[in-house]
Order: structure tokens, then sequence, then C-alpha cells
């Protein structure tokens, strides 16, 4: 005969496994999907990282092609909704942000264009207006880039415009002081 003790045990041991059981069927089972993506999202990630490139020199150390700062302009999009003024929809307010941008990085652009004509200056304009708002009207982005290789002057320029959802990651650009 069995004493009453062991079955005390041997019942909570059973019940104690089947908790464990069923609490592994629960989250390997039904919650599946939601495990899936989370592990998903935890390991898949990509980082460009960025190699840094050295300077060419002359036979007589003088320097052909070096580095410059340059900054990656980009916009932050569930901040931008959040500035959304009274009695205003979201795409016034992307043509607000793309109006008082569009200047700034038409003149940005084009100081590295030989002679351009009036037509081609509108032509520009009308381009990067057209790419910021967009850029800006991506659904389901976080974030969006809306220039690359701007120059310090630039960034100055769109820092003094105070838009709170717009900022900059730092970059470099090739520059050539010969031409």
């Amino acid at each position: 005969m069995i004493p009453r003790r062991f079955l005390w045990v041997e019942g909570f041991l059973f019940l104690f496994a089947a908790l464990c059981i069923g609490r592994l069927f629960y989250w390997q089972v039904l919650q599946y999907d939601r495990f899936a993506e989370a592990a998903k999202n935890q390991t898949e990630s990509t980082v460009n990282i960025g190699a840094s490139r050295g300077k060419i020199l002359a036979s007589d150390n003088s320097i052909l092609v070096s580095n410059q700062k340059a900054y990656l302009l980009f916009a932050v999009l569930p901040e931008i909704k959040k500035q959304i003024k009274e009695n205003e929809t979201y795409d016034d307010l992307i043509e607000r942000i793309g109006n008082s941008l569009t200047p700034i990085l038409t003149a940005e652009r084009l100081q590295y264009r030989e002679k351009p004509t009036e037509a081609d200056k509108e032509d520009l304009k009308k381009q990067i207006y057209a790419e910021i708002t967009q850029q800006l009207k991506q659904p389901n982005l976080i974030w969006v880039p809306l220039s690359k290789k701007l120059g310090q002057e630039a960034k100055e320029k769109i820092e003094k415009l105070k838009i709170k959802s717009i900022g900059f990651q730092e970059d470099s650009k090739r520059f050539y002081p010969e031409g």
C-alpha cells in the first residue's frame, strides 16, 4: 500500500507538470505569431557604417581630394503630425514645411551647377518641393530622408526655421579644392 504522503506529492507533481505543459502550449502555439514578429524585429536590423575616406595627395603633398562635413536632412513623421495647428490639415502642414525648406535646398543644389538659367532654377525648385512633399506623405513610416549631402550653411539656415520634427545626421562628402 502506498502511503498517503506519496499520493499528495505525486498529485502535486502531476498538477505542476500539467500547468507547465499548458503554459508552454499557450506560449508556443497560441501566441506564436506575436513572438515570431517580436523575434524578427529583434534579430533583423540594418546598420550602415560609412567608411571614412582618406585624402588624396599630390607628389608635393598638396591636397587633391579631401573630405568635408555634410549632413543628411530627415523628418520624423509622427512628430510632424503633432505640429498640426487648429483648423489646419496635414497637407497644409506639409505644404508649409515644403515651402520653407525648398528655397534653402534649391540654393544648396544650385551652387554645384554652372550658370543655371531661370527655367533651370524653377524646374529644380519644383522638383525639390515635389520630393519633400512626397517623402512627408509616406504612409506607415516613422523616419524619412529629405535631402543628402547638405553643407554646413544650409544646415544652419534650416535649424533657424526651428521645425521640431526635422533633424540632421552627420555625413561626409568629397571636396576637390582645385575644382
